[in-house]
């Protein structure tokens, strides 16, 4: 059955927080936002907009899907100004019995409502998904832009893959993200193995590249409580190795539904050294886009929503409090000191000066008759105002 939607509207993200919240395998391979069937939209705000026409179209075991977009602001890596507008595809890939998938996706693979890495970043990519009992395991290589600077430039590949078992109400998993920079014409076989960790590669070989692991669980307390978390390790550390300290970021929350109310509960942040790295290359950026929230790194964000449920009406209301150090992905990484192999590090390892500190109060209503959805927000300083209208 065909489904096509008619919006303008920043909606899309919470009616995706609430397919979360209301699907259990929250921690499984779901594209809930990005591959909603079929609908146009236009999200405006205060700022910017972004006017978009998202296509799904399933025949046979084949599915289709592709979003062009059109924007006064640049949303999304790769885009190049045309006149005054950016024009691109923020997806636009095929799938094959719902195992393989080739073009460009977006991967939303945390039970956060915010993604402490990947989320509404687009990659073009090649992989599969694979489900075995309470297994599920994905896979996918992105082929990046390229890097240059006055030493020459280096090719780039992504490669992640992610382990997750699923049994009752708990569910864990493991997943290692890599950036691997050559200067030939193909990359390191090795890299592209999916049944092989690329941080014991390099470890084995003695070769700086970077990797970073995550770790997430979630757990469903009865039906109406889920406590979630994801710790995530930027080049885990095995012994002394210079006065580099660790690079960790957190994301823990909890959701609990009662009645016709939801309240999330969360605080994420990462240390001062997060998605860097001495090799600029490897850094976990793409086009000047992270690779994972916009604030990595140096930062720590705490925020409390309560959600109003009761249809026609939705409220979302609250606050978030970030605190944001004044370190970037782009520091330039510490050098050897004269004469000897050891780094000294900087002492301050995370929130280092200067430290921003900002209060953000969120709210979000709109209202609902038959399929028509009006509403107004204001986030980050921001406000918002639309429509959505869904037919059958």
């Amino acid at each position: 059955m065909l489904l096509l939607y008619l919006s303008i509207a920043f909606y899309t993200d919470i009616l995706r927080d609430h397919y979360i919240i209301e699907n259990r395998p929250l921690s499984l391979f779901n594209q809930t936002a990005a591959e909603s069937p079929v609908y146009f939209d236009i999200q405006a705000n205060s700022r910017d907009f972004i006017v978009g026409l998202q296509t799904h179209i399933k025949e046979g075991d084949f599915s289709f899907h592709i979003r062009p977009y059109l924007s006064n602001k640049k949303q999304y890596p790769y885009s190049r100004k045309w006149k005054a507008f950016y024009a691109d595809a923020a997806t636009s890939f095929i799938t094959y019995k719902g195992t393989f998938f080739l073009g460009r996706r977006m991967f939303y693979l945390s039970p956060a409502l915010s993604p402490l890495f990947l989320g509404d970043i687009p990659l073009d990519v090649f992989g599969f998904n694979a489900q075995y009992k309470g297994f599920h395991y994905i896979y996918f290589v992105s082929i990046l832009p390229s890097y240059s600077d006055t030493s020459g430039t280096s090719n780039r590949v992504f490669v992640a893959k992610r382990l997750n078992y699923t049994r009752h109400r708990i569910s864990i998993s493991f997943s290692e993200l890599s950036i691997h920079s050559f200067t030939y014409i193909l990359p390191d076989i090795a890299y592209l193995n999916p049944v092989y960790s690329t941080y014991i590669y390099q470890w084995n070989r003695e070769i700086e590249e970077n990797s970073i692991w995550v770790i997430q669980s979630e757990y469903f307390l009865k039906h109406d409580i889920r406590m979630w978390s994801t710790l995530l390790v930027d080049d885990f550390q095995y012994g002394a190795r210079d006065s580099l300290k660790d690079h960790i970021g957190w994301n823990v929350g909890t959701d609990v539904v009662k009645s016709h109310f939801i309240l999330h509960l969360s605080t994420k942040g990462a240390t001062r050294w997060v998605f860097n790295n001495k090799i600029p290359s490897v850094r976990f950026v793409v086009d000047s886009f992270n690779l994972g929230d916009k604030n990595i790194p140096d930062f720590m964000e705490t925020s409390l929503l309560l959600d109003y449920v009761n249809n026609p009406f939705f409220v979302r209301a609250g606050f978030k409090y970030l605190e944001k150090g004044g370190s970037s992905v782009y520091d330039q990484w510490p050098h050897n000191s004269y004469g000897s192999s050891y780094v000294k590090f900087p002492s301050c390892n995370f929130l280092c000066n200067p430290v921003g500190k900002n209060l953000y109060p969120e709210l979000d209503v709109f209202y609902k008759i038959g399929g028509l959805f009006l509403g107004a927000g204001y986030s980050e300083g921001v406000f918002k105002l639309g429509m959505m209208y869904l037919w059958r």
